[in-house]
């Protein structure tokens, strides 16, 4: 089975999606400062207060984990194993459309990888800094 199936969708903008979430944070006037963010929220209406934790809660519980899930799956498909299934399947006879995968170091700065097909060839260099560790959000306490 192929992994990373995100990054051949249509559409996906993961950039879009994080730069959604940011401006959803920034209408709320969030700041890292505890200070400002208790006189932000003691400036508040009630209504304020409560689109604000509606906001908040959706980023915690939904939308910032489907975000991470993407991410994950799309560095999935990147993955030297996923990259070898992907050229063993494009070269096998019963594809009726030949794609051939390479995948080769770049003396300890990345990695070139290179999809080839009938009409197109992709060359990607995928350098070892842009795998990152996507941190946990920190959790919004749910409502009793």
């Amino acid at each position: 089975m192929l992994n990373g199936l995100k990054t051949i969708q249509a559409r996906y903008n993961p950039i879009a999606e994080l730069d959604n979430m940011l401006t959803e944070l920034r209408d709320l006037n969030v700041s890292p400062d505890e200070g400002k963010i208790f006189d932000a929220i003691i400036s508040m209406d009630q209504r304020q207060r409560e689109r604000g934790y509606a906001v908040l809660t959706n980023i915690d519980h939904k939308k910032f984990s489907e975000f991470r899930r993407k991410i994950e799956d799309f560095e999935a498909f990147f993955e030297r194993e996923n990259l070898a299934r992907l050229d063993v399947w494009g070269r096998d006879s019963r594809n009726p459309n030949l794609v051939e995968v390479a995948d080769r170091a770049l003396g300890g700065i990345g990695r070139q990888v290179e999809i080839r097909g009938a009409g197109f060839l992709t060359r990607l260099v995928i350098s070892d800094a842009l795998h990152m560790l996507i941190p946990d959000w920190p959790a919004v306490p749910k409502r009793r």
